[in-house]
């Protein structure tokens, strides 16, 4: 018994579409996944067998085996517990054959069965509508954010039972008891455009750190790149360059990933501050336009670390120096 049920990961600021595939056979009961998995990924069957028992539905004793492809992608975060609960549902035949064709699936699970909001919808949202995929289910707080992009049908759930009962139903009864949400992108965008950004960071606020405004001011000017580095405290987030408040779709990647995104707003329109935080896996500088680094001045409190040895190793190593001019040699000194 097998399903694929289609999912997407966030790496960086870029999204990518995964294939949740979930296999059912005999064999010694176990839940196993494997596809380059986070930690937190890792711990998706455990939340997925108990969202489910306590939804009413109990996993036979059987070998499911969860696989998300493509294998060498990393994925990282909880929104992959929905889809590989609906894959389970789907490959014991607990769901209608084929009613999560062309459909986007997000969603992190409660051990209650409830589906909690994730970060990246919107970037996963996009590239979807770019490889034909209309209709998405995604949780409540997430579908405004979904909505957004262009083409798509956001449909927003709060519960495993919701989504139990939603893929059972036809495509007419679907649009009758759970309407996709709609969002006005154009009237969003006049907002984000008109707004005043009262009580946001000023230079006028920030003591010193020169060369940085300086930075952050051609940047701005030549619309540059730039990479701040430093220590927690610094003034990163203090320093960000003015925002355009344009129709750029390149920016909608950024809405949803940033630790400071309302997710009762679909749209944001100021430009994130940073997001250095989610790049830590790739290199400085990315790709694209050059990027202009500047570093503060603040030490970092973590400049001397302890020897990766140990201090039994440093104690040795200090044993074994030779002592000063005049000093008779010990045996121990001699290394007898």
């Amino acid at each position: 018994m097998f399903s694929s049920i289609l999912t997407g990961a966030v790496y960086g600021v870029e999204s990518h579409l995964v294939c949740a595939e979930v296999d059912l056979s005999s064999g010694l009961p176990c839940f196993i996944m494997v596809g380059s998995l986070g930690r937190e990924v890792k711990e998706s069957g455990e939340r997925v067998r108990i969202a489910l028992k306590n939804t009413g539905i109990s996993l036979p004793p059987m070998h499911i085996s969860v696989n998300l492809s493509p294998a060498d992608l990393r994925k990282e975060g909880t929104g992959f517990d929905l889809p590989i609960a609906v894959g389970v549902l789907s490959a014991l035949g607990k769901l209608p054959g084929g009613c999560t064709d062309d459909m986007l699936i997000l969603g992190e699970l409660g051990l209650n069965g409830e589906v909690k909001g994730i970060k990246g919808v919107l970037p996963v949202a996009l590239s979807a509508v770019k490889a034909g995929i209309t209709r998405c289910l995604v949780p409540e707080e997430n579908a405004g954010e979904a909505a957004v992009a262009e083409g798509m049908e956001a449909v927003g759930i709060s519960s495993l039972a919701q989504v139990i009962d939603y893929l059972k139903l036809d495509e007419k009864e679907r649009n009758r008891y759970f309407p996709p949400r709609k969002v006005d992108i154009e009237r969003l965008l006049k907002e984000g455009g008109a707004q005043k950004e009262e009580g946001g960071p000023d230079f006028a606020e920030i003591a010193g750190q020169e060369s940085v405004k300086r930075a952050a001011l051609i940047a701005a000017a030549g619309f540059h790149n730039l990479l701040m580095s430093g220590p927690p405290g610094g003034g990163k987030s203090r320093i960000p360059p003015p925002s355009c408040h344009g129709a750029s779709r390149k920016r909608k990647n950024n809405v949803g990933q940033a630790p400071s995104h309302d997710s009762s707003t679909p749209w944001q329109g100021r430009k994130p501050g940073s997001v250095c935080s989610l790049q830590h896996s790739r290199k400085a500088g990315g790709r694209g336009m050059p990027c202009h680094k500047a570093a503060f001045s603040k030490p970092s409190p973590h400049r001397f670390r302890p020897s990766p040895f140990g201090r039994r190793a440093d104690s040795k190593a200090r044993d074994c120096q030779p002592g000063p001019p005049g000093r008779p040699v010990s045996g121990r000194d001699a290394g007898v």
